[in-house]
């Protein structure tokens, strides 16, 4: 009976270092939400965004669009926005190029693998982006986009054109 007594509280102390668990550990590069209507469908992407680093002037918006396994389907790209609340035009332009100038592009995934490419289609002007706020200290940024591409390259499995519409996102730049 003593032994039993005795057992008792090393059981405890057993028992209770098992209860606590690590939190996990989030090595995703995501933060945030990105959704929008796409030529009439639900879209949900996956934001990441960071300062431009060709010229570090705007922010450039990651979406990748990831299919219930994690793997990449699509991406939107959405390069050199200003850290000013406002709407902003998005023409093709190219994140290199320090125009001022609001661009984006979409490509069709298979993981790593690009299987097409999407341009801003200049000749539609409803393409924009709204940055709707921005907290200097969290680094959050909210805003919405409507943005039109047609397609350079791919093949007949995608559409000739995506209208991205009624989009909007929320995430931190890092």
């Amino acid at each position: 009976m003593k032994y039993i007594l005795a057992l008792i509280p090393i059981l405890a102390l057993i028992f209770s270092g098992c209860d606590k668990t690590d939190p996990p550990v989030d090595n995703s590069p995501y933060w945030g939400t990105c959704s929008a209507i796409v030529n009439g469908e639900n879209w949900e992407g996956d934001p990441v965004a960071g300062v431009n680093i060709n010229h570090g002037n705007g922010v450039d918006l990651i979406i990748d669009s990831l299919d219930k396994y994690g793997i990449k389907r699509s991406v939107l790209g959405i390069m050199k926005v200003p850290l000013k609340i406002g709407t902003y035009p998005i023409v093709v332009t190219t994140p290199q190029v320090n125009d001022g100038k609001v661009g984006a592009i979409n490509a069709p995934l298979e993981d790593d693998i690009v299987l097409g490419y999407y341009k801003v289609l200049e000749l539609d002007s409803s393409s924009y982006i709204t940055l709707t706020s921005y907290d200097s200290v969290s680094n959050e940024i909210s805003g919405i986009f409507d943005i039109t591409f047609l397609k350079e390259q791919g093949g007949s499995l995608y559409p000739d054109t995506l209208r991205f519409r009624d989009g909007q996102f929320h995430t931190k730049v890092k």
